[in-house]
């Protein structure tokens, strides 16, 4: 999985993660003063957001001004 970091992000720990297929991961976005965590790229809109990582994926955070 690639993480991409967007504007609007506090923190961020990770650029890139490889591990075997099937296995369970969570991600978390953290949003900067003045923004708020909108959705992530593909759609999925919970944070922290777990799933099962079956492919090779890249995701970005996406935040809005508030």
């Amino acid at each position: 999985i690639t993480l991409k970091r967007s504007w609007g992000c506090q923190k961020f720990q990770i650029s890139k993660l490889v591990v075997p297929p099937g296995t369970e991961i969570t991600i978390t976005s953290e949003p900067t003063e003045g923004y708020y965590f909108d959705k992530w790229s593909n759609g999925w809109t919970g944070s922290p957001l777990t799933f099962k990582l079956n492919v090779d994926m890249e995701i970005t955070a996406e935040f809005k001004r508030n």
